[in-house]
């Protein structure tokens, strides 16, 4: 016997007169949205992140509003274009943004990566890394995460004392301290490593939550001029789905 069909994790919309408002999440996907709190979402772009609200109809239909108009301003967008909406989860929702031609919208960067990008010796390296939540990472007394060298070395964190992890769609701020010391296996060269130590990130790691198993990205937000001021890093969490050995990564 077939199984059900799985649940459609996107969607798009053309844009047509009056979207400038308002917009509907189409029926079909609606009805298969299991969210504890669908008063509000979470709408995302290579340009960032917009809060809006989210209303039901009389027949039913979803449908976002407060924040929406933001969102659309931002985005220039124009009737003709037409919008490509993927599920994270728990209501964020990232969104490719296409002209009436086809062509996905060419956007500048935002100014934040723009500055981290500028601040940073190499342009050519991401502005982030992935760090899947180990042992390592929990224990109480000794607990430290390594930043991977070559992310150290193009962003020229390798003399940086001072760090502020900031949590994506959460706010707050956590300050932490970066650590440097010889590693290397036997036998090769000996390099520097850099590290969050224990000090602030384990308190990170429990404000927020954190299990082994779950998945954080980290983001480059700014990286001062001056080295006595802490770099800005904000971290995206995905967590260890139930019933898995592993988070699912579906970071955009």
């Amino acid at each position: 016997m077939a199984g059900s069909p799985p649940f459609p994790r996107r969607f798009f919309k053309p844009l047509i007169p009056g979207f400038e408002y308002t917009i509907s999440i189409p029926a079909g996907f609606s009805q298969n949205l299991n969210e504890r709190n669908m008063k509000k979402a979470v709408i995302e772009s290579c340009q960032g992140s917009w809060q809006v609200g989210v209303a039901r109809t009389g027949d039913g239909t979803l449908y976002f509003e407060g924040g929406w108009e933001e969102f659309v301003k931002y985005h220039n967008l124009k009737v003709g274009d037409f919008l490509v909406f993927k599920h994270l989860g728990r209501m964020v929702f990232h969104v490719k943004v296409y002209e009436p031609l086809g062509c996905e919208k060419a956007f500048p960067p935002p100014p934040a990566a723009a500055a981290a990008a500028a601040a940073a010796p190499s342009t050519s390296s991401p502005l982030f890394f992935l760090k899947s939540i180990s042992e390592t990472h929990s224990l109480p007394s000794k607990c430290y995460v390594t930043i991977p060298s070559e992310f150290v070395k193009a962003h020229g964190l390798g003399d940086r004392k001072k760090m502020i992890l900031k949590v994506r769609f959460v706010g707050g701020k956590w300050p932490v301290e970066l650590g440097t010391w010889q590693g290397g296996k036997r036998g090769a060269a000996i390099s520097l490593r850099t590290a969050i130590r224990t000090r602030g990130w384990y308190k990170f790691y429990e404000d927020n939550g954190l299990k082994i198993g779950d998945c954080c990205k980290f983001v480059l937000k700014e990286v001062p001029d001056s080295k006595s001021k802490p770099v800005i890093m904000e971290v995206d969490i995905k967590r260890m789905v139930l019933g898995s050995s592993k988070a699912v990564v579906n970071f955009e």
